[in-house]
C-alpha cells in the first residue's frame, strides 16, 4: 500500500509590468500542454539548462526579448 507524502507548494512574488506577466503565463502555458520541462525548453533555446527555471522562479529579473 502505497503512503501518502506530504506536497508543499512554493509561491513566488514580484511586481513588474502587466506584458511581462502576459508573456511569462503564455511562455508557461505553452511548455506545459506540450509536456516538456524547464530544462527542455532551455536546451530547446540554446540557453543554459537552468535558464527557464530562473525564469519560472523569478531569479531573473529582466528578460529581453531575444532571450525569450
Amino acid at each position: 500500500m502505497k503512503t501518502a507524502k506530504n506536497q508543499t507548494t512554493k509561491i513566488y512574488r514580484r511586481k513588474c509590468e502587466e506584458l511581462d506577466i502576459l508573456i511569462y503565463y503564455r511562455m508557461l502555458l505553452q511548455r506545459i500542454s506540450r509536456h516538456l520541462s524547464p530544462e527542455e525548453v532551455s536546451f530547446l533555446m540554446g540557453k543554459p539548462l537552468d535558464f527557464i527555471k530562473k525564469v519560472e522562479t523569478f531569479k531573473i529579473k529582466s528578460s529581453r526579448l531575444e532571450d525569450l
